[in-house]
């Protein structure tokens, strides 16, 4: 097991030792190919193809209930709605992180279902997160390739690309996939501004974060901080303030839609619809170090419920003695997902890329500093590091520039010049890990497949029921509430199917409503489809869900 741990060591050396007695020509020529104008647009079409393959499909089954919301809110934006009317019956209706009276709606910003609505409006609602995904792989290599080397570069984005803690997150309808490339594009645009000092530049910085903040606020704080002292301290040698005036009117314009989001959802343009919601539905789930315990305004089902204890157990122990031992365990399982079993060896190697590393990539690495900081005021699971993804290529990078300096190390030991040779052994570093993707992005399909192979069982059966229906959802007593089945379509009347939650003696309120469709109940535990009558009792029951 210590061995394995070791692998990535042991694989600097052995391209150290052959780079030392090969041609460093074949480098050359891919180094060559890597420093062209095509390269970005490869590796960004490499990086949607590789989510695609992962994904499966351009049209899948949102698998976590904050996918339904997302999701939720881009078709009700697609049909020129920012609300959707209130629910007959709510209890019914009851969703994750979305209003069921007196309107319907999401409680997320409305970035990135904002983003989300091309694809919506094409029938491939997941077109759009694998174009994001896309831009954010070529920005990637188009940072990394303009602080480091070509071969750093590439090395860098199949370091992030195949980052086992996170890799099935970017084939998702989550907002870390905007945010991810609004990170990358903000810091390409304080680049470019630094060494140019052109407006434009600052524009798009203040656009970018802007964007990150209608997508995921508490992450453009994490942004905006260290590029506000970057762009501070830069101000303050050339006084050009107007541009500064311009790119902050431009980014405020950028939060024009949150305010409009808050006015029509929450009621008042100073109030989110998450604080809303919270307020609503899990008075626990919102920033501090007390645990809220006043109940529910609304009476929740069953897995809402659970969803509530979940968090207040997230809040138990959270208070601001611990937050160092908070901070260390949260940064602890970042890079467990981006360096998985391997991480021994490539803390190791970040050590020495830190050292080799110049400015820009200390604030990189000072940028997930500050994302992590801001999130030290929100309680959440340990392994849900999915909030620090955005700094994810930080991390690549300085891994990246500790194999070159280890590689730059090793060869001049061996016998050879370090400065033709040290981009051969990064390309024969970079082609074992192109072997390792052979095997890690199937698994990654085959996982995301069995996440999905739940949803796509019930919505089978769902499709299988003859003319319009209600299916009334009975989970059975283990159900995993993040895995909720219940959602809303943003038209009652035109939906097909309603799927709504079984309040047994109740369902009859709900078919009455509606007397034009037929009634089912779905049994979770058998997984089964069982018919209703019209005063809700079983037409008959299958054998299997007896």
């Amino acid at each position: 097991m210590f061995a394995a741990d070791l692998l990535p060591l042991a694989l600097v050396l052995a391209a150290a030792l052959a780079a030392a007695r090969l041609s460093p020509g074949l480098a050359t020529r891919a180094s060559s190919w890597a420093d062209g104008r095509a390269a970005p647009w490869v590796v960004g079409c490499l990086t949607l193809l590789v989510f695609w393959f992962i994904w499966g499909s351009l049209a899948p089954i949102p698998t976590i209930h904050d996918e339904n919301a997302y999701l939720l809110q881009a078709r009700l934006l697609a049909a020129g709605q920012l609300t959707g009317p209130g629910r007959p019956l709510p209890e019914f209706f009851e969703q994750f992180h979305v209003f069921v009276t007196p309107l319907l709606a999401a409680k997320y910003p409305l970035g990135f279902s904002l983003a989300l609505v091309p694809g919506i409006w094409l029938g491939a609602p997941a077109l759009m997160p694998l174009l994001l995904n896309g831009l954010a792989g070529g920005l990637l290599f188009v940072v990394a390739r303009r602080l480091t080397t070509p071969a750093i570069a590439v090395l860098a984005w199949l370091t992030w690309l195949l980052a086992p803690g996170t890799i099935t997150y970017h084939a998702s309808y989550l907002s870390e996939t905007l945010s991810g490339p609004l990170w990358l594009m903000a810091c390409w645009a304080l680049l470019e501004w630094r060494q140019t000092a052109l407006r434009g530049w600052l524009v798009l910085l203040a656009l970018a974060i802007g964007g990150c903040a209608i997508t995921r606020p508490l992450t453009a704080v994490g942004l905006a901080i260290p590029c506000g002292v970057v762009v501070m301290a830069l101000l303050r040698r050339n006084r050009r303030w107007a541009d500064l005036a311009i790119a902050s009117l431009a980014g405020a314009v950028m939060l024009l839609p949150m305010f409009y989001q808050n006015a029509k959802v929450a009621g008042s343009w100073r109030v989110t619809p998450w604080e809303r919601y919270a307020d609503i539905y899990a008075p626990v789930d919102r920033p501090g170090f007390t645990i809220d315990g006043r109940p529910p305004q609304r009476e929740l089902p069953a897995d809402m419920r659970a969803y509530v204890v979940y968090f207040t157990e997230a809040h138990v122990g959270f208070i601001p003695s611990r937050l160092p031992a908070i901070f260390f365990a949260r940064l602890g399982q970042v890079l467990r997902d981006a360096w998985g079993p391997w991480l021994p060896a490539l803390a190791f190697l970040a050590l020495i890329g830190m050292w080799k590393a110049g400015r820009e990539v200390w604030f990189g690495l000072a940028s997930l500093l500050s994302l992590m900081a801001v999130h030290l005021i929100f309680a959440h699971p340990l392994n849900w590091s999915l909030y620090y993804q955005e700094c994810q290529p930080a991390l690549s990078i300085v891994v990246a520039l500790g194999i070159a300096a280890a590689a730059g190390f090793l060869i001049p030991r061996m016998g050879a010049e370090a400065a033709g040779r040290t981009p051969l052994a990064l390309w024969l570093v970079t082609l074992c890990a192109v072997g390792t993707a052979a095997s890690v992005i199937p698994a990654a399909r085959e996982k995301k497949a069995k996440e999905t192979a739940y949803h796509q069982s019930f919505h089978d059966l769902v499709a299988a029921l003859p003319g319009r229906s209600i299916v009334f959802v009975r989970y059975s007593p283990i159900h995993r509430f993040y895995t909720s089945l219940v959602d809303n379509p943003p038209d009652l009347e035109s939906a097909p199917s309603w799927i709504v939650h079984d309040l047994e003696g109740e369902n009859v309120r709900l078919i009455r409503l509606a007397p034009d469709r037929k009634a089912y109940l779905y049994v979770e535990q058998k997984k089964v489809m069982v018919p209703l009558a019209a005063d809700g009792s079983a037409e008959s029951m299958p054998a299997s869900a007896r």
